[in-house]
């Protein structure tokens, strides 16, 4: 039986997620969504944290909370 979860790829500007199906026979990319990152008053946080912010924003305007999820990060990270 197929099984679906979310890939997000966090980037420097962009970030990417993706629902992907997976089973016997491969994978299979079902949907792909990009956004800018929105820039936040710049604080003292991390520097992921308005990339997390997006991709949160992402998943619950897509409504993916339910689905496993896989991350990538910047190669700075």
């Amino acid at each position: 039986m197929a099984q679906k979860f979310v890939g997000i790829d966090l980037g420097n500007r962009r970030v990417k997620i993706s629902v992907i199906t997976s089973g016997l026979r491969g994978a299979q990319v079902l949907h792909v969504w990009e956004s800018a990152i929105n820039s936040g008053s710049g604080g003292g946080g991390d520097p992921l944290d308005p990339a997390i912010d997006t991709a949160l924003q992402m998943i619950r305007e897509h409504r993916l909370e339910h689905l496993p999820t896989g991350v990538a990060l910047p190669g700075d990270a």
